[in-house]
């Protein structure tokens, strides 16, 4: 059973941008976006950066990408709310 977060790809998208906005001198430069350019929630194959990106822009972004990795999942459907009996 997977543990982590179930998140759609739009939510996901927004965690990572999220997760990036904590960096105060990195939030304005870059942003995540889907891949391939263009793409929509639905038919996105990954995520990219938008943006001007050196090398130790794109270490944070893998690190944040990494950790998200590990808290969430993406699924294709939203996750079902709960429901009370």
């Amino acid at each position: 059973m997977d543990l982590r977060t179930p998140l759609t790809r739009q939510q996901y998208l927004d965690e990572l941008n999220a997760r990036l906005r904590e960096c105060p001198d990195l939030a304005s430069v870059v942003v995540f976006a889907f891949d391939p350019p263009g793409a929509g929630a639905a038919t996105a194959t990954g995520v990219r950066a938008d943006g001007a990106v050196d090398e130790d822009l794109l270490c944070v972004m893998t690190g944040i990408v990494e950790t998200a990795a590990d808290a969430y999942h993406v699924v294709t459907d939203p996750p079902a709310a709960a429901t009370e009996d």
